[in-house]
């Protein structure tokens, strides 16, 4: 969930912050104070702030927006102006413009920047259901098997962690396959 609503937000917020210099440059601290903060101060106040199933929600937003948000800029600014320039001249209609220059233009940031999202999403919402241990959880369970001392349990919850991981970044990277060319995987990931 928040992984999800992170793409949404980040992708408006990022296409606004993209075309226009001074909206970018106001939001540009609130940025920087989220991409800054610690994950365990993200959390920390995730537990003061929301019940234990909450908790997860808010940091996978935390731990996303700022990627999804700094990729989606990134894809507005690279946008060729001189080929948007051609089809106004040309008379091209505004959904047009959208479909065959904006939208090839950014996927792969947005899919670059999903990928890269996921695998840092993960690990932050596991580190805060082991510390909120909401109902349901990853970290809930590595948590429980940790108090314990089933070490076996730790590493088959760790497994399921991995899988889910890899797995969700697969999907990212085939939607990009798919539709969009070869998505180039980041180094490290």
């Amino acid at each position: 969930l928040g992984f999800s609503a992170a793409f949404v937000i980040a992708l408006l917020v990022g296409i606004l912050a993209g075309k226009y210099e001074t909206f970018r440059a106001v939001i540009r601290p609130a940025i920087t104070t989220i991409r800054s903060t610690p994950v365990i101060s993200v959390i920390l106040l995730a537990m003061i702030w929301f019940t234990s199933g909450g908790v997860p929600v808010f940091v996978g937003f935390l731990m996303a927006f700022p990627i999804l948000y700094g990729n989606t800029v990134e894809g507005m600014r690279n946008i060729d102006a001189g080929l948007v320039e051609m089809a106004h001249a040309f008379e091209v209609s505004r959904s047009s413009i959208v479909r065959h220059i904006y939208l090839p233009s950014l996927v792969p940031y947005i899919l670059a920047g999903a990928s890269t999202g996921l695998g840092i999403t993960w690990k932050a919402v596991i580190a805060a259901e082991v510390l909120s241990m909401p109902l349901r959880g990853i970290g809930t369970g590595l948590q429980n098997a940790k108090i314990v001392l089933e070490t076996g349990e730790v590493f088959a919850w760790t497994l399921v962690a991995i899988l889910l991981g890899e797995l969700s970044e697969s999907v990212v990277r085939l939607a990009g396959k798919r539709h969009y060319g070869r998505i180039p995987r980041v180094p490290g990931t």
